[in-house]
């Protein structure tokens, strides 16, 4: 089941933070793709109207959101920002497909690359942004859930 982020959209209209995200990850490969963007810059793909204009094409770290790997207590979990207000609207097995999907097809040096940059680059950001863990990340192998309290 794929998020159909536009069935949404009247929720995160408001608010766009994803979409305005001035520390996007670019894997090597990305960056060829997308452009080198600098890492402070906001999207320069987002139009006037709040939809993106690469929306089909989209980094991967966009077509994630809300969801989120977030390294904790050195394992690396699945996470969904409880601060997007699209989030409540989004039902559960949309994002356990969308989890399965990603362990499937991320490779291990985007992910370790990414929870890197975000480490490095955000902690005061991930330390006072609100987030449900959902389960724990493994690559290529979908477990069942692992919630914590």
């Amino acid at each position: 089941m794929k998020l159909k982020i536009f069935d949404y959209f009247d929720h995160c209209k408001p608010c766009l933070a994803c979409c305005k995200n001035e520390n996007l990850f670019l894997s090597e490969d990305e960056k060829i793709y997308f452009g080198n963007k600098e890492e402070k810059e906001n999207c320069h793909n987002l139009l006037d109207d709040g939809k993106c204009k690469i929306h089909e094409n989209r980094p991967i770290e966009c077509r994630m959101y809300p969801l989120d790997i977030k390294r904790i207590d050195g394992e690396l979990k699945w996470v969904v920002w409880e601060s997007c207000p699209a989030t409540p609207f989004v039902p559960e097995e949309v994002h356990e497909s969308q989890m399965k999907e990603f362990e499937s097809t991320l490779r291990d040096e985007w992910v370790s690359g990414y929870v890197q940059h975000h480490e490095r680059n955000e902690p005061e950001k991930y330390s006072t942004m609100i987030f449900r863990v959902i389960r724990v990340f493994v690559p290529g192998h979908p477990v069942q859930n692992v919630v914590e309290p």
